[in-house]
């Protein structure tokens, strides 16, 4: 079941300066390991147990209007697959930086235009009517896409996530509630860059 956002766990967010980073770096020595030619990528990758994981049902509190597409930006992970909590910057960093979303919901003008019909009778004035795109949806509810990583209009709905951790030097794993933040940002339907046709887990954030 979906948490339900209320006006207290709602907090709107401001997209913190992002410090410049050299544009080189160094060459990795290990064997196997993938040297991106976009040099400032995020270093930490975040391994997901499964789409729920990153995009947890949470229920925005908001329903979105005109042509104005609501969508929900990939969570990073809080824990490491070892266990190891990661820091906020960290995480910080990349919610900030992501551009992946999953597409929750449309406002009633998305992917339609306003057709004049001519009146069949003299005297009788033209009427507008909204009418679908003749290409229809550009994309559809729960797919995953990608965004401009500034503009829109972000907000935090606060939740709680219960995490499985396993206990230091055993294989028993113990549940532990945190109080968790998802990202929910509304974008112009036109604003939306792409639909993500691979995996939405492994595309990488890239920092400024």
């Amino acid at each position: 079941m979906a948490s339900r956002a209320t006006a207290s766990n709602v907090t709107a967010l401001k997209a913190p300066r992002t410090r410049s980073r050299s544009r080189y770096t160094e060459p990795s020595s290990k064997q196997g390991d993938t040297q991106s030619l976009l040099t400032s990528s995020n270093s930490l990758a975040f391994k997901y147990s499964s789409l729920d994981e990153a995009f947890p049902a949470v229920d925005p509190g908001i329903r979105p209007l005109g042509a104005v597409v609501l969508v929900q930006i990939r969570q990073p992970k809080r824990f490491s697959a070892g266990g190891v909590e990661l820091i906020a910057e960290t995480r910080a960093t990349e919610y900030y930086n992501t551009q992946v979303a999953k597409v929750i919901a449309f406002g009633p003008l998305c992917f339609k235009t306003v057709k004049t019909i001519e009146a069949p009778l003299p005297g009788v004035a033209p009427q507008d009517v909204l009418v679908d795109y003749v290409e229809g949806s550009w994309f559809q509810l729960g797919e995953f896409v990608r965004v401009p990583r500034y503009g829109g209009d972000r907000f935090a709905v606060e939740y709680d996530h219960v995490y499985r951790l396993k206990e230091p030097g055993s294989d028993h794993f113990e549940p532990s509630t945190r109080r968790e933040e998802i990202i929910f940002c509304l974008f112009k339907a036109k604003d939306i860059l792409g639909v993500i046709t691979g995996d939405p887990l492994k595309v990488k954030a890239f920092l400024d």
